[in-house]
């Protein structure tokens, strides 16, 4: 039996323009809800008077402590440690965003890779919270 020929419909382009600005918003609205989550439990509200809560964040300003080396210290710090510098520490290589990184990504990518970008450099300065973290609208 022969196969039908598909009928053309223009709601078929709507209707895929639609999903796709969809999973673009629905991946901006992840973004927003992580870096909310991320400032720590508690509610938060906007000038129109929006509110969410964030429930099962870590409490903003918890977290373990942790170390880093600044730049340009390395000699004292091999002076103060002695032989026990590489028990204490580890070279590892960091890429920094460059001064500007918004501005540049917005000239160089898309506004979808931007997004990306933009959201896996991130770093909210508090302690991550856990897998349970999320937020009620209101």
């Amino acid at each position: 039996m022969p196969k039908a020929a598909p009928i053309l419909d223009d709601r078929v382009a709507q209707g895929y323009e639609l999903r796709r600005k969809i999973a673009d918003l629905l991946a901006e609205l992840e973004v927003i809800q992580e870096a909310i989550i991320a400032r720590g439990a508690g509610q938060y509200v906007d000038d129109e008077g929006n509110t969410c809560t964030a429930v099962a964040a870590v409490a903003a300003g918890v977290g373990p402590e942790s170390y880093t080396l600044p730049s340009g210290q390395e000699e004292k710090a091999r002076s103060i440690t002695d032989d026990k510098f590489p028990e204490l520490f580890e070279r590892t290589v960091v890429f920094t965003p460059k001064k500007g990184f918004a501005d540049r990504a917005d000239a160089l990518l898309t506004p979808a890779r931007k997004r990306d970008i933009l959201a896996l450099c991130l770093v909210p300065g508090k302690a991550k919270p856990g897998k349970g973290a999320y937020l009620i609208w209101k």
